[in-house]
């Protein structure tokens, strides 16, 4: 379907009442199109961000790129950005749980995401939180 697979970490911005969805994908596009064909066709398995999607209708969500990772990387940055933002608590946002999981059976191990996140200290995150607000 997609010849180019783009991972990154992404998040489902409602307009309206400012609460977010965070999540990551090795394939975006595909993602997101799964999310909206879910969504319109009113059978998202999230029920809360479904509720949402039906009371202020698709013109008041954004899908958005918040970075680029590799595809060995998704889940790790996707639970930074969890961390940060919480969107899992409902004044917040949509997310279900508040820990990232994984389809694609990726595992790092500790001493790998000790390396990453000594490699984010002061960059990254700190970034987030100031553009995206």
């Amino acid at each position: 379907m997609y010849k180019n697979k783009i991972s990154a970490c992404y998040r489902i911005i409602n307009l309206v009442n400012k609460k977010i969805y965070i999540g990551s994908s090795t394939h975006i596009k595909s993602r997101w199109n799964g999310h909206k064909n879910l969504l319109r066709n009113n059978k998202h398995s999230n029920k809360y961000f479904q509720s949402s999607w039906n009371k202020y209708g698709k013109e008041s969500f954004l899908f958005e790129i918040i970075l680029y990772c590799s595809p060995e990387n998704c889940i790790f940055f996707e639970q930074k950005l969890l961390n940060v933002y919480k969107p899992y608590l409902r004044d917040n946002g949509y997310n279900l749980r508040a820990k990232a999981e994984t389809n694609c059976g990726l595992i790092l191990s500790e001493e790998h995401k000790a390396k990453i996140s000594k490699s984010l200290k002061g960059k990254y995150i700190g970034e987030l939180n100031s553009n995206f607000r």
